[in-house]
């Protein structure tokens, strides 16, 4: 049956979709074709594999990319276009995508943006207009609100130009316009079908919709009006496939071209396989175990309670237990090495079980606590919740196990109907006020720890507004400090994605923090 007329999503950490079963390896992004390789096709001409095929872990909710939950940014980044985009996998350089050119006053307050030439795929053109109701419209959806605080308006000048007048400087924002959110979305066909619906779904891109059906999954097709190069493969077909075993047993009869992998083992026998390309990304993403700070359980108010949590998490015997050995324990907080405002000079809450206890008692709960823990019913999260109970059970507290369907656990993390929850965190090394605003201030729309803290707030809006690196970078190691002190959330590992590619898709890269690439670059050699 057709899916149609889809409500608008619910919010979700958009490093959860592609990391829910995480993993590890040796880091390497991408796989650049040699000069010499060439698409295949056969004796008649023919190309010997014009479909690719491509998994989804859950249920697309729908395709307009300024209300998506996060499930589906990788349907929708083929089929909308932003004013710029990344570099392949490079996150610090911004090259054309529908502006072909731009300039940047000297106050770093007005850009202006000249417009190639393009058609949506209902034959329309794309003009200045789309932009300007593109950036408004970003402005007052609740999953984008808080990722353009900076953006005052944008301005039309002409069909093909158009001018984004900030409201105050920002460092990075033009890398961050190369983001998934900062899709261009055609005025015609939202002012007409409406907000998160089918009809909407028409873009400037590579590949236009061709059938969306609920349960299997996503099928695309080449848009006959696109701007660019027209992509190798004629169709992509993301199936809804939510299970490592049964993913994988499509790759290896030809059902899938590209899947995400979770044990050693496979790890292993993929490394060495002569069918297949393993792709090892160190991501900069971490699980976590958050903490709902303002909900019905006022035990995780206290810091204290959040700290002793912290101190009850032997990260080693969860990478080595529950990730199979494919994360790396030796990190503790969400900023990775290198990201504007990593510092190691912050509380570590290594394993100590005493000390655990210690502050429980400090706390008032030396005889016990109970704490409700949400996650969904993904087999990885399922392994990682019996091994937190127990981990817990060792200090005094009793861990509620609550699985939840994937649908019903981004709802109730939308409406913060949890008391604790697994979540997989992403640093944005391109935008460091992104990581703050997303997270930890009172509006951020992924702010699962229900932070509300004045302080943050100021902090991370000055942080947003200096230009000098080294005063920007001091802040955040004064914010990232803070937090950590705070626990607000408790680190369990860092995630290192592994994924297995068929061995003729060549052309791919991937951004490392959200996984998402152009598979308009995919071909098939």
């Amino acid at each position: 049956m057709k899916k149609t007329n889809r409500i608008i999503a619910l919010l979700l950490s958009l490093c959860m979709i592609l990391s829910l079963t995480a993993c590890g390896g040796t880091p390497t992004q991408s796989n650049n074709p040699s000069s010499s390789g060439t698409p295949a096709t056969s004796q008649s001409g023919e190309k010997e594999h014009p479909v690719l095929n491509y998994p989804l872990l859950a249920d697309p909710t729908q395709l307009d990319p300024h209300v998506s939950d996060g499930t589906e940014y990788m349907v929708f980044y083929q089929i909308f276009d932003g004013l710029v985009r990344f570099d392949g996998s490079d996150q610090q350089t911004a090259i054309p995508d529908l502006a072909e050119s731009w300039e940047i006053s000297d106050d770093n307050l007005v850009y202006t943006f000249h417009l190639r030439e393009a058609k949506f795929s209902d034959g329309s053109d794309f003009t200045a207009d789309d932009v300007v109701f593109s950036v408004e419209r970003l402005k007052t959806q609740p999953s984008t609100a808080s990722k353009v605080l900076m953006i005052d308006h944008a301005e039309k000048v002409d069909d093909h130009t158009v001018k984004l007048i900030c409201s105050y400087a920002y460092p990075n924002l033009l890398l961050q316009l190369c983001s998934w959110p900062w899709r261009m979305v055609s005025k015609a066909a939202v002012e007409k079908y409406g907000d998160g619906t089918e009809g909407m779904v028409i873009g400037t891109g590579a590949y236009k919709l061709k059938d969306w059906t609920l349960g299997q999954g996503v099928t695309l097709t080449t848009n006959e009006y696109y701007w660019g190069e027209k992509p190798y493969f004629e169709e992509i077909n993301f199936k809804v496939i939510t299970d490592t075993t049964t993913a994988l047993a499509a790759l290896e009869n030809g059902e899938l071209d590209f899947t995400q992998i979770t044990s050693g083992m496979d790890v292993e026998y993929y490394g060495s396989s002569d069918r297949f390309d393993l792709v090892q990304i160190h991501r900069p993403t971490i699980a976590a175990h958050v903490f709902n700070t303002t909900g019905e359980n006022k035990a995780l108010a206290d810091p204290k309670v959040r700290q002793a949590l912290c101190y009850a998490i032997d990260r080693q015997s969860m990478v080595d237990l529950v990730f199979d050995g494919q994360g790396f324990p030796d990190v503790y907080s969400f900023i990775p090495e290198g990201a504007e405002g990593y510092t190691t000079d912050l509380p570590h809450y290594d394993y100590n079980v005493e000390t655990a206890k210690q502050l429980l008692a400090e706390a008032g709960y030396a005889d016990g606590l109970t704490i409700e823990f949400i996650y969904p019913t993904v087999a990885l999260c399922e392994n990682l919740a019996a091994a937190l109970k127990e981990a817990y059970k060792n200090v005094g507290v009793t861990l509620e196990l609550v699985p939840m369907e994937y649908s019903a656990f981004t709802a109730a993390l939308y409406l913060g109907n949890y008391e604790s929850a697994y979540t997989e965190w992403t640093s944005v090394p391109y935008n460091p006020p992104l990581d703050y605003n997303l997270y930890f201030i009172s509006t951020g729309s992924l702010n699962y720890c229900r932070v509300k803290d004045e302080w943050i707030d100021q902090k991370a809006d000055e942080a947003s507004r200096t230009m000098d690196y080294d005063a920007r970078n001091a802040i955040y190691v004064e914010l990232n400090t803070y937090i950590r002190e705070q626990a607000y959330y408790g680190v369990i590992c860092g995630i290192v994605g592994n994924y297995v590619v068929n061995n003729h898709v060549k052309g791919y890269e991937f951004e490392a923090n959200t996984m998402l690439t152009k598979l308009a670059d995919w071909y098939w050699e």
